[in-house]
Parts: C-alpha cells; structure tokens; sequence
C-alpha cells in the first residue's frame, strides 16, 4: 500500500509541474488534480524552473516520493538513481543519462541551480513512463495509478543502407532507452521499393524514406504515415575535370546524372532553368541507371562532367584526383528558395496509429535521432567506422568524408513545413505520380 501511495504522489508531483508550465497557475501553487477520478488537494513548497523552454524539476524533492536510493558523486558531478528494476546514471551538464547501461536523451540537459540537481521533465515521462490526462477546458489533471506497469510495446524501424542511414549510426550503435518497456527492431533494407512494400502494408512503425516516397504514400494510403522530422537537405554536387565557374559556363556541356523522373533530375532540370538555360537545347542531360554506374563513368574519363550523389561523390573525388566539385546543389537550391538549407532529400515517418497511441514514444525518437546527427557530423572518423561495421557502407574512409556533403540537419517537420511545401510543388509539376499527383494535405505534417 505504501508503495502505491508513493506512486500516486509522485505522479500527482509531476502533474503539477507540467500543469503549471502548460497552464495558468496560482501564486500558491494549488491545482485541481483527480487522481482516478477523485478529487485530491495537494500543495507544494517547491515550483519547477522552466529554462529555454524546458519545465526542471528538483531531483531529490521528486524522487525520494518514490522511495529512490539517490547518492550523488562530487567527483564525477553525477547522480545514482535506483527504483525497483531501474538504475539511471545521471551526469550534470549532460543531456544524456543511462538508464540500466542504455543512453537516453532527455529535452535539456541536468542542471545545479541553487545547490539542487534539476532534471528536464522528459526524465520522469521517458525513463518511469509517466502519462497524464489533461482536460484543458476545466484545468483538470488526471492521474491513473494503473500506468505504472505498461505492456511490451515493440516499434520496428526499416531504413536503407548508403548515405540516407548515416543519420541512425549512433542509434545503431547504442540502442537508446527509449521508453519503460519499449523495444526497439532495427532492419536495413537493401532497395527503396522494399520501403515502399513496408509502407502500404503498415509494416514499420518509423521509415526513413525519400521525402517525395513519403508524400505519395500519405497519398496513397489516407495519412497511414506521416512526416516525422526531416534531417537531409540534399546531397547533390555537380563534379567536372573542366574548368566550371558558374551556371553559364554549362551551356553546350553533356551532363550526366541518374533519376530524370526523381529528385536528382528534376531538381537539377529546375535550377537549370531558373539560372536560364533551356534542358533541350542549351544542354545536353544523360541519364544512367545508378549511381555506381556514374561512378564509373567519371573515374575512368567516359563522362566529364555529372551531377553525383553522396557516397558515390567522394568515391570519385578518391579515385579520379582530376574530379573537383565545382557546384553545391544544395547550396545552389537555397539561393533561389532562400531557406539557408537545400532541399528536403530524406526524412523520417511514422505510423500514424503510433502517433496517436504512444506520442511520448516518437518524442524519444526523434529525440534520440536528433542527438544522433549531432554525433555524427561532431564524430566523423567514429562515424565512418561504425558506419562500415554496421554494414551501411562497405568503406569507413568513404563514409567519413562524404559526411560534411550529407547536409544533415534535423528539423522537426512542422519547422520544415514551408521548404517542404516549396519541394513538393516542384515535383508536382514535373512529375506529379512522383508524390501522389497532389500535395499532401496538413495531416501530413507531425506536430513533435
């Protein structure tokens, strides 16, 4: 009985915290709270501190609730938590914590503020699976002592391997707690129709996919996915052994590229005639089947000129010393869209049933890859290491350079909503069944 009680206070102790960051608050911090249902009146000494945006609750005020064994190291500045079969390491400064030896991203990082350890409010929700009930109408809370034991929730993740992977290599490498009793499935998929498969069939619960893919399938399938985050902006460069300055100086060149109906022809057709040049007449476009063939066609001198994607970008430039990158395309791209990104390439979805039934679950996850491509563009050379092990790429020097022309940059998709919008009208001009011959309503965008 005394654990269940402690339980329920504590949970009542974490409703207030969200409750008066969320909604008006009284100056003695009073809130009506139900804890199942009934009515209960619980007062506190202690308020939460809200720092950029984050609600930081006092540690020791909120654990000890739980009964928690908490023993702090002035050595390391870090904090030891055990309750029940949980044991979380927790360091000051750090965004990061381990819970049971697994690391988990939490909103803000842990903080001192007046001689106490201040933990983000993710803590709670994420690491002891804390749900609350808000009925904003009557500024009503409600607390249910049945939540404390959650059932198995299993997620599958599918993505490709090559540069829309090296995003995930830190979630690859760690397996991030990302929930009480959550079990994350990774699997590689070795072709983007595969990706396709998994979507209209609801196989995986977070894809990464082709931006385009994902509007066609939000088409396709009445909003089953969702866009998520976006988190590459294109990695697109055109390469020559000629002497090229700019766009005029492509007039009358043979031009090589793959994907005339995909992203890489028709952004590169589209940024061709917004520099003012005719694709059927100033220039001559070739178009391969793969980006391994083009490759090859420009190490061995078959092609001089070609608009290449990452990997196969830095293969060449390693191979063939007379290759230089002579145009970002992304770069090239925001100076006409002025959105100081690129395009939005690759991004991740999420089952729409997910969404709606565990969203604590995908703000982990895109917490978790969030911090991923943080490390990855901070940590190259560890990337491209654990990138080949993990089988993404057969070569970690490759992967290790080709990760400043990955343009990776997360993005939440409501905050990527204007330059994806802006994307996907051009490719419904120039291709409309490439996202489902019309623009994805509203629904399409995950508001995190």
């Amino acid at each position: 009985m005394k654990k269940v009680v402690s339980t329920v206070l504590a949970l009542i102790l974490c409703s207030v915290f969200l409750f008066s960051y969320g909604f008006a608050t009284t100056s003695d911090n009073q809130f009506k709270l139900t804890v199942n249902d009934n009515n209960v009146a619980v007062k506190y000494g202690v308020s939460p501190t809200v720092i950029n945006d984050v609600v930081y609750v006092p540690a020791r005020e909120a654990l000890e609730t739980f009964d928690a064994d908490i023993k702090w190291n002035g050595e390391t500045r870090s904090v030891d938590i055990k309750l029940n079969d949980v044991s979380v390491e927790v360091k000051i400064n750090s965004n990061i914590v381990k819970v049971n030896s697994r690391p988990c991203t939490l909103e803000g990082k842990v903080i001192i503020k007046d001689s106490r350890t201040l933990l983000p409010l993710s803590f709670f929700s994420t690491v002891f699976g804390i749900n609350i009930d808000i009925d904003e109408s009557t500024k009503t809370l409600n607390v249910s002592t049945n939540i404390v034991d959650k059932d198995n929730v299993d997620i599958n993740i599918n993505y490709l391997g090559g540069p829309s992977a090296v995003s995930l290599i830190k979630m690859l490498k760690d397996n991030p707690y990302l929930g009480k009793n959550v079990n994350a499935n990774y699997e590689m998929l070795k072709q983007v129709s595969l990706i396709q498969a998994n979507m209209l069939n609801k196989k995986a619960d977070f894809i990464v996919a082709p931006t385009n893919l994902g509007a066609n399938i939000y088409n396709k399938t009445e909003g089953e996915y969702v866009l998520a985050d976006v988190y590459s902006w294109g990695v697109l460069h055109l390469s020559s052994t000629e002497d090229i300055k700019g766009w005029s100086d492509l007039k009358d060149k043979e031009i090589y590229l793959i994907g005339k109906t995909g992203t890489p022809g028709i952004v590169f057709s589209n940024l061709l005639q917004l520099n003012g040049l005719d694709i059927n007449k100033d220039v001559k476009l070739v178009y391969l089947n793969s980006p391994q063939e083009l490759a090859t066609y420009m190490i061995t001198g078959k092609a001089t000129t070609a608009v290449l994607p990452e990997p196969v970008q830095t293969q060449v430039l390693m191979k063939n010393k007379n290759v230089k990158v002579v145009m970002n395309i992304q770069e090239e791209w925001a100076k006409k869209y002025d959105n100081d990104l690129g395009f939005p390439q690759s991004s991740i979805f999420v089952k729409k049933e997910l969404a709606d039934a565990h969203p604590e679950i995908v703000k982990a996850f895109l917490r978790e890859h969030k911090g991923s491509i943080e490390w990855v563009n901070m940590n190259k050379e560890q990337a491209g290491i654990k990138g080949q092990e993990l089988g993404i790429m057969p070569n970690a020097k490759i992967i290790e350079n080709s990760i400043p022309r990955c343009n990776l940059k997360y993005m939440d998709a409501k905050d990527a909503k204007k330059a994806t919008e802006e994307f996907l009208k051009i490719l419904l001009d120039f291709n409309p069944k490439s996202i489902g011959d019309k623009l994805p309503d509203e629904g399409f965008y995950y508001e995190n």
